[in-house]
């Protein structure tokens, strides 16, 4: 999985209801009241096993619902991790963890020091991994591949992350006059996205802690 910058949109394959009802050339179009009243019974029946069966069983978890990774990636539609108030906010929180107080700035609640954690589970395991998916990332960006691509070469993936690069830089908020990066990584299928830099400044060096879908985002991303 590397990445992407442009969506692909899915189109869904038709339904059994689908290729019955649908009118093909040479053939008339028109429905006789029997196949309608038919229609409208294979609709109650279908509509009723919903109700008292709920979601189907998937082969993922054996679970009904769908599986973790289609839960992460769905909590993480067009969600974006590791984007902070501006650096004249955050600096003077200092670079230590530090709980929000009554009486400071309420934007000051997003900075950084506040989700800072020394000794967070798994944290060398999720900096492993982000650092992978990123690597992908720009590998893909090098090679020019986009999800367009590889969906025209009939290459379907779960996940496509791809890096966009920007003309301005990115600046610290937990240290003065650091540049952490100038681009973006975006998974092209979910909309979720992190800025360059947001592995090895903040969860790297600082121990700040991502939000907990981000991180069964990253624990569930299938490389």
């Amino acid at each position: 999985m590397a990445s992407a910058a442009e969506p692909c949109e899915g189109r869904a394959a038709p339904s059994d209801l689908d290729c019955m009802f649908a009118f093909k050339p040479g053939f008339d179009s028109r429905f006789t009241l029997g196949t309608m009243v038919s229609s409208i019974a294979l609709v109650g029946v279908a509509v009723a096993a919903v109700v008292l069966l709920g979601a189907p069983l998937t082969i993922a978890d054996g679970k009904t619902g769908a599986s973790p990774t289609a839960h992460a990636a769905s909590a993480l539609v067009n969600r974006c991790e590791g984007y902070w108030p501006p650096p004249e906010v955050c600096l003077p929180l200092g670079e230590r963890y530090m709980p929000f107080s009554p009486g400071e700035p309420l934007e000051s609640k997003e900075c950084p020091q506040r989700y800072i954690q020394e000794n967070w589970p798994d944290r060398a395991e999720l900096l492993t991994k982000l650092q992978q998916i990123e690597a992908q990332a720009r590998e893909a960006e090098q090679a020019g591949l986009s999800l367009k691509v590889l969906a025209d070469c009939g290459l379907v993936q779960e996940h496509f992350v791809s890096r966009k690069s920007y003309r301005g830089f990115a600046w610290s908020r937990l240290v003065q006059g650091d540049i952490v990066g100038s681009g973006e990584f975006v998974d092209a299928t979910t909309g979720a996205c992190w800025p360059d830099g947001f592995a090895e400044h903040y969860v790297g060096q600082f121990a700040v802690k991502p939000s907990n879908v981000f991180v069964a985002y990253v624990q569930n991303f299938d490389l």
